[in-house]
């Protein structure tokens, strides 16, 4: 976060406006948390319209293949979570990692998920991996720096080895019923990760601004009924 990025923050803070985390990178949104717990800040945290990461970034970190640096990026390639029922997550830091699930629920936040295929993890081809750019400044914080030690306090509640169901289920076989499920995978990850409580701040997000790929239950907002 730069000078006139604090500024802001310091203001809306002085107006009561709260911050939404959606469109910070990962090492902006944890900037964020830490001003708040450094300054004794009990401020609900909104993230309005995001899916989850699917582990931990303390693991997914360790995952980063063929990392080669790019103008003035690093590219790095990012194994896709394993979800339930044969669903996964996009593990790009523009998700929701386990430790900030937990950090906005203890926040007393809101977690809106968006109805964009994508964000929920949800891919036609099956890859492996996803592609991301890291801005070099960000990618040796993240990877060499002080992000460690400077946001320790940043814990997850679950180590995600027990996420995964042994059950038996019948493979969904039509677009409705697979898009479905990768949106109830990312809500049963959020309480998974942050608690009981994270029932009380899940909402839907949408996104509805004529970009996103909508899941195919619920394309626009008149969709809601039969979404319900």
């Amino acid at each position: 976060i730069n000078k006139a990025g604090w500024s802001v923050i310091q203001k809306c803070q002085e107006k009561n406006i709260l911050i939404d985390v959606k469109h910070m990178s990962y090492v902006s949104r944890c900037q964020y948390y830490k001003y708040l717990k450094d300054n004794g800040l009990s401020i609900p945290i909104l993230a309005s319209h995001m899916g989850c990461a699917g582990i931990a970034f303390k693991d997914v970190k360790l995952l980063w293949k063929n990392d080669c640096t790019y103008k003035n990026t690093y590219k790095i390639e990012v194994p896709r979570s394993q979800g339930l029922m044969g669903t996964k997550f996009s593990s790009l830091t523009l998700s929701l990692f386990d430790e900030e699930l937990k950090h906005i629920v203890d926040s007393k936040g809101l977690i809106g998920l968006s109805v964009d295929d994508r964000i929920l993890g949800y891919k036609k081809k099956d890859d492996l991996c996803d592609t991301e750019y890291i801005c070099t400044e960000e990618y040796k914080y993240l990877v060499e720096g002080g992000y460690g030690t400077d946001l320790n306090f940043l814990q997850a509640s679950v180590d995600g080895s027990s996420y995964l169901s042994t059950l038996d289920y019948d493979p969904a076989n039509n677009i409705d019923d697979i898009h479905t499920l990768y949106f109830c995978n990312n809500i049963l990850r959020i309480v998974y990760a942050g608690g009981i409580h994270a029932w009380d701040c899940i909402c839907i997000g949408s996104d509805y601004d004529g970009l996103i790929v909508a899941i195919e239950c619920c394309k626009t907002a008149n969709d809601f009924e039969y979404f319900r």
